[in-house]
């Protein structure tokens, strides 16, 4: 994947990333807003840089951006490390002193920190507000010519997090807590952006079963069809769960249909059995939750990267309890 402005070192500084990351170096991971301006230009002297900041101010009057500050006057440094080292500093800097010039790496950088407390926190902070500035970028760019995804893709790489997940998690938490139109602006606003458009026709199923839930099943079918032609277990399970609240008894049974023929790991497996076991609760199907709950049990201690045989004894033993649920 690449990464454009801060975005790599904001994934590190902020623990984002899936992949055990090596010789990663103290300065990629300094948290540089936690400094003073005058010690930034401290960091930039040691790094053999000096100038007042009457003069950095002078200097960026003919920049947009602090890439482009950075290419441009600094393009004399050599060393990729100094380099790098010297572009962190001058980014806290505008990002400070040049608040009348927010590039998209700035805006980018302050929406993950934006994300990331959401994420955390449950903070929502100014998230609502930056999510909408951020359709109206990407809509004005689209009226300027650009290609919808194309400029999708190019913020996102501006920002440590996946924004086409974070858009979704968002808009799933608007839902669950009643706000429903935004969650619904939401969607329609980044509808022509995101790559995995299902995900999004998901979110309009939960929102149309507020009003009309017949509709929203007939809703849920259509989807089913087109995720069989791109088999999504992620997507499916988020089905599975939605669907277990809602007494759709054959419906439920049919996506399960759809899971179990997707499993492939032991991890796979195990995610099943528990939205299984949450489905049988909520029909207060005692006996069939106490089965499965031992089978989870029972399969406790198997790595999560075996692989799944469809004739495994506790596969095929959890599609009999399933499919035994009355409708």
């Amino acid at each position: 994947m690449v990464f454009l402005g801060r975005a790599y070192y904001n994934l590190l500084l902020l623990g984002l990333s899936d992949e055990d990351v090596k010789d990663v170096k103290d300065w990629e991971t300094k948290d540089y807003r936690g400094l003073k301006i005058s010690e930034l230009v401290k960091e930039l002297e040691s790094l053999g840089v000096s100038f007042d900041l009457d003069a950095f101010l002078e200097l960026t009057e003919g920049f947009d951006s602090p890439e482009d500050f950075h290419e441009t006057l600094l393009s004399q440094i050599k060393d990729e490390e100094i380099s790098n080292r010297t572009y962190l500093v001058i980014f806290e800097l505008w990002r400070r002193l040049c608040k009348d010039k927010e590039s998209l790496s700035i805006f980018c950088d302050s929406l993950d920190y934006q994300l990331e407390a959401f994420e955390r926190l449950g903070d929502e902070g100014e998230l609502l507000e930056m999510l909408k500035d951020l359709e109206d970028i990407l809509d004005q760019s689209v009226d300027e010519g650009e290609n919808p995804k194309e400029m999708f893709e190019l913020v996102s790489a501006y920002l440590a997090h996946n924004l086409e997940d974070a858009l979704y998690e968002f808009a799933s938490f608007q839902i669950d807590k009643g706000n429903a139109i935004y969650a619904s602006e939401l969607v329609d606003g980044y509808y022509e952006y995101v790559e995995n458009v299902n995900w999004f026709e998901f979110l309009r199923v939960r929102l149309v079963a507020i009003a009309d839930p017949k509709e929203a099943t007939v809703m849920m079918q259509h989807l089913l069809e087109d995720i069989q032609d791109q088999p999504d277990l992620d997507l499916i399970y988020e089905a599975l769960r939605y669907l277990t609240y809602t007494e759709e008894v054959p419906l439920f049974y049919h996506v399960f249909e759809i899971a179990v023929h997707l499993v492939q790991t032991e991890s796979d497996f195990k995610e099943l059995l528990h939205i299984c076991l949450n489905y049988l609760n909520s029909l207060d199907c005692d006996d069939e939750e106490i089965l499965v709950q031992k089978i989870i049990e029972k399969r406790a201690q198997i790595s999560e990267t075996v692989e799944i045989n469809m004739a495994d004894e506790d596969l095929l033993k959890v599609k009999e309890i399933v499919s035994s649920v009355p409708s």
